[in-house]
């Protein structure tokens, strides 16, 4: 995801590290941190949080692992949990919001097309 916004990413495993948040011209990336809103939401800390600049569009992305089972629980609540954070964000924002979930599953390959990711 980074790359596609324009940051340079260490290809050394060992020596990078994830940064709670980057900005460029392009793009604002907020890992693993709260968001602040005027109203109070109780689930304000998405997994990766993109604010695209030149889309005006904040994406929230919520990652999940669990099994078939149980997916569309998890999709669901997931979906719920945020979907406060992404009106709120809209609205301070003026902007268009996505929630985009991730659920590792056998299925993984579904929510990188929708990442617009492609497998490494």
């Amino acid at each position: 995801m980074a790359k596609k916004y324009g940051f340079t990413r260490s290809t050394k495993v060992r020596t990078h590290s994830v940064q709670e948040v980057m900005t460029n011209d392009n793009a604002e990336i907020r890992v693993d941190t709260r968001v602040d809103t005027d109203a109070k939401v109780a689930h304000n800390k998405p997994d990766i949080l993109i604010v695209d600049k030149m889309r005006k569009e904040i994406i929230i992305i919520e990652v999940g692992i669990t099994n078939f089972d149980l997916l569309s629980v998890v999709e669901n609540e997931k979906l719920r949990n945020y979907d406060l954070l992404a009106n709120e964000l809209g609205l301070i924002h003026k902007c268009m919001t996505k929630i985009i979930l991730y659920v590792m599953t056998n299925f993984h390959k579904k929510y990188l097309k929708e990442l617009d990711v492609l497998p490494t």
